[in-house]
């Protein structure tokens, strides 16, 4: 693909300054501190199924959310500013719920045998946004220069493709808590309140994202 071949719309030159305020705002939230303030321990099974069930949910808002900015600016060859804005501020929403119920976990904490959930759900939810954040980043880098990305790829030989795929993975504290939860539902004389919680830890499936795998931006 030769240089002169490759151009990107208006909409995806715009794209890329409009979102980098959600950028910066997330990375922010994720190098926030944030002490925890909160104690569960008078029902903690059903606080943190409570969470799981929800960043779950968040996810899959945050999946529809990218879906609708491919299809309505990324793939839409008449998108204008007013389509760019609004697929922006759907991203803005999404993203900023998951940050709401990441900041939320992380000020949980429970004492006893439940201390080490907490942090474990909250980093869970980080996990999340770290990957968001890192997708945000490369795109709006992309789509600032586009003919440098083509020149990297450009070393390893065509096709010239980019990629620019949102891949939500499975957060490695998911086991981690399940290994917990099963600990604790063998030693536990409430079987049921524990079913629960591992119910929620094993439906938390992150599914990929994606923003196309491959950024026909022409």
């Amino acid at each position: 693909m030769a240089d002169a071949e490759f151009r990107i719309s208006d909409a995806l030159r715009s794209l890329g300054p409009a979102l980098q305020p959600l950028l910066r705002w997330l990375n922010s939230e994720i190098a926030r501190e944030i002490v925890p303030s909160e104690c569960v321990d008078d029902n903690p099974a059903a606080a943190l199924a409570q969470h799981l069930d929800r960043v779950a949910d968040l996810t899959e808002r945050l999946a529809r959310s990218v879906s609708a900015l491919n299809s309505d600016v990324v793939a839409y060859d008449q998108a204008g500013s007013a389509d760019v804005q609004r697929a922006v501020d759907r991203m803005t929403s999404s993203v900023g719920d998951l940050i709401a119920g990441c900041n939320e976990a992380r000020r949980l904490y429970a004492t006893g045998s439940f201390a080490p959930a907490p942090p474990l759900v909250a980093g869970a939810y980080r996990h999340a946004l770290a990957e968001v954040a890192q997708w945000l980043e490369r795109l709006v880098r992309v789509l600032a220069d586009p003919a440098a990305e083509i020149a990297r790829l450009r070393q390893s030989g065509p096709p010239y493709q980019i990629d620019v795929v949102l891949r939500l993975t499975a957060p490695p504290q998911m086991a981690a808590l399940q290994q917990w939860a099963q600990r604790q539902a063998s030693q536990s004389s409430t079987p049921g309140l524990w079913g629960h919680l591992s119910t929620a830890i094993l439906g938390w499936g992150l599914a990929s994202a994606m923003l196309g795998n491959d950024c026909d931006c022409g």
